[in-house]
């Protein structure tokens, strides 16, 4: 497992109680994490604060939110309106 643990799975048995024990701690650590982690990102979603990544075409962060990039936001508008009233989708497309 760890230095800190002084548990080295070469030389000690694996069929001992100490390795099942560090193995059910590591299991644990890594669901607590999750848990603690997801806590945070719905934390900022409730504060309105953007979670991180790229953010999608026609947004840029401004004050740790998103906001509407105008220039980019044309070009998804334009999409929407091809796509939702003249049919241009992902097999009829604008070059076709």
């Amino acid at each position: 497992m760890t230095i800190e643990e002084e548990y080295h799975s070469l030389t000690e048995n694996k069929n001992d109680m100490k390795f099942e024990m560090f193995s059910m701690f590591a299991a644990q650590y890594q669901k607590s994490n999750s848990v603690s982690t997801s806590a945070a990102f719905a934390a900022k979603v409730r504060r309105g604060e953007y979670r991180g990544g790229k953010t999608a075409i026609g947004y840029r962060i401004e004050n740790k939110r998103l906001a509407i990039n105008e220039e980019e936001a044309k070009v998804v508008r334009l999409i929407y309106e091809l796509y939702n009233h003249h049919g241009f989708g992902q097999k009829n497309n604008v070059s076709s």
